[in-house]
This record gives C-alpha cells, sequence and structure tokens, in this order.
C-alpha cells in the first residue's frame, strides 16, 4: 500500500467510526515534507467534503 492508500483508509474509517474524534494528529518525517503535508491536505479535505 502507498503511504496515500493508508492515510486515506485509517481517515475513512475515522469517518465512519463517527466515535467523537474531533481531531488528527499528523507528523510528517520524511524526507519530502512539504508533500506530505500537501498530499495530508489533499486527502484530509477530500474525507471532510463526503462526509458534509
Amino acid at each position: 500500500m502507498t503511504q496515500r492508500v493508508e492515510l486515506a483508509t485509517a481517515m475513512d474509517r475515522l469517518r465512519v467510526a463517527q466515535d467523537g474524534i474531533t481531531e488528527i494528529v499528523y507528523q510528517p518525517t520524511g524526507p519530502d515534507i512539504p508533500g506530505e503535508l500537501e498530499r495530508f491536505i489533499a486527502i484530509a479535505s477530500d474525507v471532510q467534503l463526503k462526509s458534509s
């Protein structure tokens, strides 16, 4: 699995769980931090739009 797929899967699980989760803590640690943050924002925005 790619990091994008793993993160999207995890965020989908959080979205459908509806356990009162209000925050996700994410720590980019790879060699391309700006790229990791851009991908995280894209995935988080997509999940947020789907749940609206």
